[in-house]
């Protein structure tokens, strides 16, 4: 159970199951081990029960399941999808911590509802409009200005595990306020830049000599005209029967701006 939010009526108490629906949110409900990484953080493991068909929220009894994930991508008022941002409070080269990331972006500053997790991460919820969709995958790993961030991007088909999900002996999802869930603000233009999909490059095309402009040959003074007459008499007779020596020759000629009377 919640406890009520200074901005709603004193009595006013909800489940977290409540609270999802009435914000319009889906979410599942499931059992998993925990699992330890590397740097020795732990996280909630395994797979997790199919969900990528969930048309409308799964009813849960008592004990269904004790870890709670919000479904991302999913439309949670007409035209609007709900996107998860996710900073991972670790740095492993070349990556730096997710941490700053937030403090870069101001995203702590946007009125989004924020998710604190047992590993010391955080989980920032938005929407993103209908003629945004096709824009955005989920991704693991965000480059800004040129350097990578442990920072993931969670929209169709990924999950945001939730409150009341939490690791034994270790730490437990918290909302900071649950109920700006009820309020989930559009994704900012500025942020929306970072994350969304950007397009390839054309790839560059060497400029071969026929699609460069054409120049008009420059005009060959009357002492190059008398160079160019010494330089034809030194051809012998076996270069003046060769037909590739007279092509070259020819363009050589041309490129020094000699008339074609030549």
């Amino acid at each position: 159970m919640l406890e009520s939010s200074p901005g709603m009526n004193s009595n006013s108490k909800m489940t977290y199951s409540q609270l999802y629906g009435q914000a319009g949110l889906t979410y599942i409900r499931f059992e998993a081990p925990v699992e330890t990484k590397p740097n020795g953080q732990k996280k909630i493991g395994g797979s997790r029960p199919a969900f990528s068909k969930i048309v409308s929220q799964p009813t849960y009894g008592k004990g269904d399941g004790r870890y709670y994930s919000l479904l991302m991508g999913r439309e949670i008022k007409p035209g609007r999808f709900v996107i998860l941002l996710d900073f991972d409070n670790k740095a492993d080269e070349p990556s730096k911590t997710g941490l700053e990331l937030i403090i870069i972006l101001k995203v702590d500053e946007r009125g989004a509802p924020e998710q604190s997790t047992p590993s010391g991460g955080y989980h920032y919820l938005f929407y993103v409009e209908a003629d945004q969709v096709d824009q955005i995958t989920s991704k693991t790993g965000l480059i800004y200005n040129g350097v990578k961030y442990n920072a993931d991007v969670k929209f169709k088909n990924s999950l945001c595990n939730c409150q009341p999900s939490k690791i034994e002996d270790y730490g437990k999802h918290t909302w900071t306020n649950p109920y700006q869930l009820l309020d989930i603000p559009k994704l900012p233009d500025d942020l929306f830049e970072v994350i969304r999909n950007k397009a390839p490059s054309p790839p560059s095309t060497p400029r071969s000599e026929d699609s460069e402009a054409y120049q008009e040959p420059p005009t060959a003074t009357d002492k190059e005209l008398e160079d160019i007459n010494q330089l034809c008499k030194c051809l012998s007779g076996s270069q003046l029967d060769d037909y590739g020596t007279w092509i070259r020759l020819g363009m050589i000629i041309k490129k020094l701006g000699a008339p074609m009377s030549l």
